[in-house]
Formats: structure tokens, sequence, C-alpha cells
């Protein structure tokens, strides 16, 4: 490798990384009536809501008057709120966004270079990979640019607290500003009190100096930010917990949660070869090679006794845990990890690396005498291939990747800022209106009062057990077909007390036995006049423009 390369590698990495995210972005808007509009995922457009309703003086609320906090990430919400001050039209909000997670993830990278540097005595190859892979790993670029979640600050505070805990290790001086990142981390999402813990834990036990200052200064910090939050959300939202978890960690069985969990954790670590080649026993192979990937690096930390290392796999592994715990997400169809491991996997990148560098290297002169090939390049060969199976887990991930396929959001944001649009031309600002998907449609009509049918923002709903509308035979079935936050819902009670004037879609949207109900109790179904969307209107509403909508009539091949 070229020495002006060597000696220069980062910042060129993170020029490559800005101008990729530049085009990335780019590449995930689109125009729609004659405007370029950048749009979040679904879910993270709830917080947009959110955000904008504070900004407008309504509160951190998502229909103005009730106070439900249905999201899990009150400090990334709240800088969504910062941002609708900003003299910027609606439509590109959401850009603003974009790019701060891209900021994020290039101040991650640098910590990234920093742990590998510790972890591997400034190792060249072992630094310049992790960088590398944690830049272009695209679970990651997915949640935290394409989609515009929280992932890209969890990375950034989890790689700093990791680097500030080995530099206290090795320097054996009390940090103050870790504990203060530990604790903000949990105002993000609050279960980054799990890799807080760890992280204390870790220093307890392996730097006796400052044990003191670890029990009586650190770890009362990171509770003070738990209870601080904690009493805000009792006063502000009268509840001790946010409404999400209602929805995803009660009302369903928590063995088949886990059974799930499990399940879709062992798919996201399995590579998808099947494109390329169509062999089971290849297949087999690649996930054999997987699966010895996640072990090796645990087994040589222990047999090395690398406490450093080992701080790095049990975050990444208790996050693995995590994620089994509650169920998986419900994404997981996008491929490789998933939101509650993807901050943690460069830390697992780094290890790996690490392993794979120093096995080559303490058996260098037999790979050089047996190799056929240079044992560098077989080096390297070997760790690209790593990232390329971790890549794979997906058939769609590595023409994301590279841009050669629309982005995980944009067909869908294009089709419900159409449908957005839609009911605005068929409601006016008195409308309720019933919806499933329950982030792009409010967003950009502020004005209407929304039900989420699935309860993420309403709390009756999600404290309710969750619906079983399909037959299964056995728990294996029933429990792969569990979606977290998508398994609640209960058209009575929505009809009985909101009484809404149209449901812009119905959950599960082959749910019949709902749509029956609907029609038995006072409802028709209805389409617009070009006929691209489908309404359950109350009849005589005086809150819908009836001009702008026609019956729906059953075509003889539908029947």
């Amino acid at each position: 490798m070229p020495l002006f390369l060597k000696k220069h590698y980062f910042p060129v990495l993170i020029s490559f990384f800005l101008i990729y995210s530049t085009l990335l972005i780019f590449k995930t808007s689109f125009v729609f009536d004659g405007v370029r509009y950048f749009i979040l995922s679904d879910d993270a457009m709830i917080s947009m809501r959110y955000g904008y309703n504070f900004a407008h003086g309504l509160g951190l609320v998502w229909n103005p008057g009730e106070f439900v906090e249905g999201f899990t990430n009150p400090l990334w919400t709240l800088f969504m709120a910062i941002i609708h001050f900003l003299p910027i039209p609606i439509a590109k909000m959401s850009l603003i966004v974009q790019i701060a997670g891209v900021l994020c993830m290039m101040a991650s990278l640098y910590f990234i270079k920093r742990i590998a540097s510790i972890i591997s005595n400034s190792s060249f190859t072992v630094t310049f990979f992790s960088v590398l892979f944690t830049a272009f790993y695209f679970p990651l670029i997915n949640w935290t640019i394409v989609q515009g979640m929280e992932v890209g600050i969890l990375t950034l505070f989890l790689s700093s607290a990791t680097f500030l805990a080995l530099k206290s290790i090795k320097t054996k001086k009390f940090s103050l500003i870790l504990f203060i990142i530990l604790g903000i981390g949990t105002l993000v999402r609050i279960d980054f009190f799990v890799s807080s813990v760890i992280i204390s834990l870790f220093l307890v036990i392996f730097e006796r100096k400052n044990r003191k200052k670890y029990f009586f200064i650190g770890i009362p910090i990171i509770l003070f930010f738990v209870f601080a939050q904690t009493s805000l959300r009792i006063w502000y939202y009268h509840d001790i917990l946010p409404n999400t978890y209602y929805v995803k960690l009660t009302g369903y069985p928590i063995l088949n949660r886990i059974i799930r969990g499990l399940y879709v954790l062992l798919k996201s670590f399995s590579p998808n070869i099947s494109a390329v080649f169509d062999s089971h026993i290849l297949q087999l192979f690649t996930r054999i090679i997987v699966i010895s990937m996640l072990v090796i690096p645990f087994l040589y930390a222990y047999a090395k006794r690398n406490k450093q290392m080992f701080l790095l796999l049990t975050l990444f592994s208790t996050q693995m845990l995590y994620s089994v715990y509650v169920g998986g997400d419900v994404w997981e169809y996008y491929g490789g990890a998933n939101r509650f491991v993807a901050f943690s996997i460069p830390l697992f990148f780094i290890s790996l690396i690490y392993t794979t560098h120093s096995i080559f290297t303490k058996n260098r002169k037999y790979l050089k005498e047996h190799l056929p090939i240079n044992y560098k390049v077989s080096e390297l060969s070997v760790i690209l291939l790593f990232f390329v199976l971790l890549s794979r887990s997906n058939v769609e991930q590595l023409s994301r990747l590279f841009l050669r396929i629309p982005q995980t959001t944009l067909e869908v944001n294009m089709a419900r800022l159409k449908g957005a649009y839609q009911i605005r031309s068929v409601t006016n600002s008195n409308a309720k209106i019933g919806a499933a998907a329950v982030g792009v449609a409010p967003y950009f009509n502020p004005d209407r009062y929304f039900i989420d049918l699935l309860g993420k923002t309403e709390k009756t709903i999600a404290r309710g057990d969750a619906v079983k509308d399909q037959k299964f035979e056995n728990i294996l079935d029933e429990s792969i077909a569990f979606q977290p936050g998508h398994v609640k819902w209960d058209y009575p009670y929505v009809v009985k007390k909101y009484n809404p004037d149209i449901f812009s879609e119905i959950y599960p949207y082959k749910g019949i036995e709902n749509t029956q109900y609907l029609l038995e109790h006072g409802y028709v179904k209805m389409k617009t006049i070009s006929g691209e969307s489908i309404y359950y209107v109350r009849k005589g509403s005086r809150n819908i423009k009836w001009e702008n909508l026609k019956e729906y009539r059953e075509s003889k091949s539908s029947k």
C-alpha cells in the first residue's frame, strides 16, 4: 500500500464516506408535484411529528392535548423538535436529520479508529479495516442515514464511551466525561442503560485504583440521568415507561418473543448466496464460516486474557441478547444487524479483524512457506471475505450499498406521501383519521387528528393483549410470525371511543374481519376519484369531502 495512503488513510476514508453519503441521501429523495422531498422511515416520522408540534407550541405530543410518549428516543426526538424552529420547508426538514446522521457516523469513525489502535497497538491493517467496515456496513448506513433513526448517535455514544473506558484502564485515571456520556446515552434510548452498566462494571472490576470514584461518582451520574428522565416522564406523560414499551413487550408470551428474537438473530448473521450460487452445501459452508467468525474472537480473547477485547465483545454480545429478549425488530427483512445490534457491531469488527490479523501474524513463517500466494494477500482476502459474508444476509444489501437499486425507504415513502396528500384532499381539518402507518401521513397533515390503530401513540391499545388472527401448527411458526409493535389492534374500541370519520388503511392489510366490522357499524367502502386509494368512510360525516370520493365496487375478478 502506498506510503501516502498509510499515513493519510483516515481523512481519505472520511472524504470518500462524505461523498458517498451525499449521493446516498440524494438517492433517498424524490420529486412530488414539482417539489423534491426528503423523508425518513415511517417510524422516524412519528418522532418528527412530535418535533413539529413542539416547535409550534403544542408540546412534545403527537396529537395536541394528548400526552402519550409514543417514541423511545427522547433526545433524538428533541433534536428533531429543535430543527423545526429553523426556516426550512417541511419537504426538506428530514434532510437535516440525515445530515446529522452522517456527522454522527463520521465522529464515530474517529473513535473506532482510536479503539482499534489501542486494541492492536496501532496496527494499520486493524485500524484501516475497522474504520472501512464501520463506514460501509449497510445496516448501519440504512438505520442512520437512510431511515434517520437514532442508531448513528448511539454508535457515537457507545464508541466514544468505549474509547474513554479503555483509556481509563490504560492511564489509571478517572474520566468524568465518560459517565456523562453514558448518562446522556440513556436519554437517546433508555435501553442504552445496558451498555452503561457493562462499561461501569468493567471499570469497577479491572480498574481498582479508582474503584471508589466509579461507585460514588460515576455510577450515580448514570442513575441520575435515568431518575431524571423517569421523573420527567411521570410528570409530563403520567407514566413510568414509554408507551412503546407496552406495545412491544406486553400482551404477548415472552417465550414466543424470545424464540422469534433468536430466530431473526441467527438469520441476520446467515449469508444468503442463493442469488450467486445455487448450492446447499456451499450455503451451509458459508454459514459455518460466519458462526466461526462470531465464536473465534471470543475464544481468542479468553485464551489471551485480553480484557480490552473482552469489553468490546461483551458490549456486542449484550446487545445481541437484548435483541433476542425483545423479539428482534419488525424490519428484519432488510437483513444484517437490526437497530438494537447495529450500533455495537463496529466493536465486533475491531475484535474480528484484530483476531484474524493476530493469527496470521503469529503464523507468518508457516504461511509464507506453505501458501501459494503472499500471506498478506491471504490475510486481506480473508478479512474482506468476512465483510462480504456479513453483508449478504439479504441479497439486496450489497446492491443497495453500491446504489444499484432503490434504497429501503424510497418506494414506500413515495406511496405514503402521495397517500398523505390524498387524505388531505378528501378530509377537512376537523376530520378524525384512523391509520396504521402513522409517520409520513400525520407529519404532512399536522392539522389533522390521527388515531394510531396499532397503539404506539394510543395508551389503551398499547396495554391490550396481542391479537392472534392466525392459526399455527406449532410454537415455532407462531413465534416466527410475531411482528414486534404490530400485533395489537381493537377496532370496536376505536370506533366507540373516537368515532373516526375515515380509516385510511386497515391493519392487518388482509383483515377481512376488521373490514366487515366497519361495514356493519356505519362505514362505507369508498375510493378517490382517480381510484388510487381505498378508504372506509363514516356515513354522513361532515368532515369528509364527498365530492372527491366515489363508491368502491368489487370487480368480478376480485370476487
